[in-house]
C-alpha cells in the first residue's frame, strides 16, 4: 500500500487514480503491520523526511487502513523494543 499513500519514495509520477486501480488489482495481504510512532521521534531516528512530511504520511496510513476490512497489527514503536514487536507479531499472528 505504500505506493498510494507514497509515491515519491518510489519515483512514481502516476495518479492517485491509476496507483488506486492497479493495488486493486492485486490479492489483499493476509496481514498488515503498521509499525508507528510520533513523528518527531521517527525523525530522530531516519531524518530522511520533515517532521511535517512524516506526519502527513503517518496520517495517509491511518486514513487509508481505517477503511480496509483486512487484518491489521498496530503497533506504537517508541514504546516496545524490535525485539518485543517481532515476538508480539510472532506469537500473536503467527503461532497460532
Amino acid at each position: 500500500y505504500d505506493v498510494l499513500i507514497d509515491q515519491q519514495r518510489y519515483g512514481l509520477n502516476a495518479s492517485y487514480f491509476f496507483r488506486k486501480t492497479i493495488v486493486s488489482l492485486l490479492p489483499n495481504p493476509d496481514l498488515v503491520v503498521f509499525l508507528y510512532a510520533d513523528a518527531r521521534i521517527i525523525h530522530e531516528r531516519k531524518p530522511e523526511l520533515t517532521v511535517n512530511e512524516i506526519s502527513d504520511r503517518l496520517n495517509g496510513y491511518t486514513s487509508f487502513l481505517r477503511g480496509k476490512k483486512i487484518n491489521i497489527c498496530e503497533l506504537d514503536v517508541s514504546k516496545f523494543s524490535p525485539e518485543k514487536c517481532a515476538s508480539f507479531i510472532y506469537e500473536k499472528y503467527i503461532v497460532k
